[in-house]
């Protein structure tokens, strides 16, 4: 049996890519930040559209994202026997280049 304890640091998640759009092919990261939590090891838990093994690192990169990766991303962390609540979800719209073959 697991215990643990609810905390409640302030948790993000962050886009980390150089334009306001996204399209089909590009790769594209997101950042899960925990305020509050530095010093600890935190494992982190993704809550994603299309996806059946997200990482449970803070960073999750995807390479190549298609039409199907549009949705709402959320994230959050354990450590020890600390769990912090969910994010607030960050949506992901990712649109078809014309000259593209995955749309």
């Amino acid at each position: 049996m697991s215990l643990f304890f609810s905390v409640r640091n302030r948790i993000t998640v962050k886009l980390q890519h150089s334009w306001s759009q996204i399209f089909t092919g590009d790769t594209i990261t997101l950042r899960c930040e925990i305020q509050g939590g530095e010093g600890k090891v935190w494992k982190y838990e993704w809550t994603a559209p299309n996806t059946n093994s997200p990482p449970t690192s803070s960073e999750y990169r995807i390479s190549r994202v298609s039409v199907s990766h549009s949705g709402d991303y959320r994230c959050r962390g354990s450590s020890d026997y600390l769990l912090t609540g969910w994010s607030d979800a960050i949506r992901l719209t990712v649109s078809c280049e014309l000259d593209h073959d995955s749309c």
